[in-house]
């Protein structure tokens, strides 16, 4: 490229001639087409409906063929995953590593769109369709990283369950839900990015946009706040039996918003977290002690050396005479 200005205009850029000097070659080079079209069979180079026919042939022969890879690279996961799991969490049972297989198969499209997008005829179309690969596989691998999210904390949670450590229950499935919003945050400006969106314009709407949410939903931050406060001083644990104001049964679960309750008529209450930061909680199941204070009525004749064996007691307080 040079830089050319004429007379009083101002300047542009324009091709030397020492590239001009090279365009017949070129075009030579790109009337004879890719390499991959000389060797083909005349046959194969035929269009349908505007496309050449080995294109076709490639785009049916690629759905069988992710579909077959997926499955493959599941059946070869799950083992490892197993392996892995057993090592760290002492626990094989992986149900979910099926859920593993539809990011998958959407990486192996991403891939190949990828690749096939060198075969189009102009650069916007390539850079199109080279764009669409980008998008695939930045989406696969969003979707994939917050389902192994999903596995870990479900792997974990149940290992916490059968070690009876239920204090960090609630603070493993909070962690996991806020990982997934922040892998799903990663993925979508990652995927603006590559739409031309610039990144400093996007964190500071992001942030200026976050103001007017907060003043906007109050309430969801206040339980928000609420469910961080009641996981780091923790009152309550999941599986223990507390009393929120009229409300008796067991904690079946803290999230981000709400906290669940397991009634003795098996029925679920949802108390937003906000109240149940502030209301009066009683729990249960940490006394240490029972207050056992029964009535115990003695006939006039008996003597206290009678029954002080039985009791462990050593000392009358007080002794109500049965009229």
């Amino acid at each position: 490229m040079e830089r050319v200005q004429r007379g009083d205009n101002p300047p542009v850029w324009l091709f030397s001639q020492d590239t001009l000097r090279y365009v017949p070659e070129f075009y030579e080079n790109m009337a004879s087409g890719p390499e991959i079209e000389r060797r083909l069979p005349g046959w194969l180079n035929a269009k349908l409906l505007s496309r050449l026919l080995w294109l076709w042939c490639i785009a049916l022969i690629s759905i069988p063929l992710v579909l077959v890879l997926g499955s493959l690279f599941s059946r070869l996961l799950k083992p490892l995953l197993n392996a892995v799991a057993n090592r760290f969490l002492g626990t094989t049972e992986i149900d979910a590593v099926q859920g593993l297989v539809g990011p998958l198969r959407i990486v192996l499209l991403g891939i190949l769109v990828f690749i096939g997008s060198g075969y189009a005829y102009t650069l916007l179309r390539r850079h199109f369709w080279n764009d669409v690969g980008y998008v695939l596989i930045i989406f696969a691998a969003t979707l994939l990283s917050m389902r192994v999210v999903g596995i870990a904390c479900n792997l974990y949670l149940r290992k916490l369950s059968r070690t009876r450590a239920l204090e960090k229950i609630a603070l493993v499935g909070l962690l996991g839900r806020v990982l997934k919003i922040a892998v799903f945050i990663t993925g979508a400006l990652t995927v603006g990015y590559l739409a031309g969106l610039k990144l400093t314009a996007a964190l500071a709407s992001l942030g200026i946009g976050g103001l007017a949410l907060a003043f906007s939903s109050q309430k969801t931050l206040e339980n928000l706040f609420g469910g961080i406060s009641i996981i780091s001083d923790r009152p309550m644990r999941i599986g223990d039996i507390c009393k929120f104001g009229d409300v008796f049964g067991t904690v079946k679960d803290i999230g981000l918003r709400s906290t669940r309750i397991r009634t003795f008529d098996r029925t679920i209450v949802t108390i937003p977290n906000a109240q149940v930061s502030t209301m009066n909680l009683e729990n249960f199941t940490l006394r240490d002690k029972f207050w056992f204070h029964p009535i115990i009525s003695l006939r006039r004749e008996t003597t206290i050396n009678r029954w002080k064996p039985f009791f462990g007691i050593s000392v009358i307080c007080w002794i109500k005479t049965l009229t």
